[in-house]
């Protein structure tokens, strides 16, 4: 019986977790592209960082991806060619991962 109780707790706990990363990716993303409007590329940066932890935690591959790929853009039009290949590049690596869960 405390077994079942126990992981009920835990099972409770995750999902309290999971939908509190939820509401923060939204919260982030806003953010984000509040600063992105104002021209406030650091800020902007930092809160899609923010956005694709939260994601992570929440397990939402598809809100990371589509963070990541904001931050390449942002250091793609920054000019920072290199910082915009990295955030690409794992924006690929992101897509290709959620397209094979799709697909399976």
């Amino acid at each position: 019986m405390w077994y079942s109780t126990k992981q009920a707790v835990s099972n409770d706990q995750h999902a309290i977790m999971k939908t509190i990363s939820l509401n923060l990716t939204a919260v982030y993303e806003g953010v984000a592209a509040e600063y992105e409007r104002n021209e406030k590329i650091d800020e902007a940066t930092k809160y899609y960082e923010k956005c694709i932890n939260a994601a992570r935690r929440a397990g939402d591959v598809l809100k990371e991806s589509e963070c990541t790929k904001k931050i390449g853009q942002l250091y793609q039009n920054e000019g920072d060619t290199n910082k915009a290949i990295e955030f690409f590049s794992q924006y690929l690596k992101t897509s290709k991962d959620l397209n094979n869960r799709v697909i399976e």
